[in-house]
């Protein structure tokens, strides 16, 4: 009993004094971007680019680096691209450069 309730005053520190995400923001959690989904006192529910969801307990996070993309003054759009096994790592780099020169118009 005493550890629910050390984890649930830990939560509330976290959500509501830290507050470092709302509901709908993006963020970027040990390398992976999830957007998230659904904020409880104890967890929190996120939905990774993959379309995974994932629940994280509170006090795991309130340990966690968190980068709010949603929060920062550059805004960052993420677009995923699904390709073919068989295309050449030329046709590839021809992508990347045309998505660089079409972003920095």
């Amino acid at each position: 009993f005493g550890n629910s309730v050390k984890a649930m005053f830990e939560s509330m520190l976290f959500l509501f004094v830290q507050h470092p995400f709302d509901t709908g923001d993006n963020l970027l959690l040990s390398g992976v971007i999830s957007k998230v989904k659904k904020i409880t006192l104890l967890h929190t529910e996120f939905i990774q680019l993959s379309g995974e969801r994932v629940y994280q307990p509170n006090t795991v996070l309130s340990g966690m680096t968190i980068i709010n993309y949603s929060r920062t003054k550059s805004k960052t759009e993420f677009i995923v691209i699904t390709l073919d096994v068989g295309v050449g790592p030329e046709v590839l780099a021809d992508m990347m450069v045309d998505m660089g020169e079409h972003a920095t118009a």
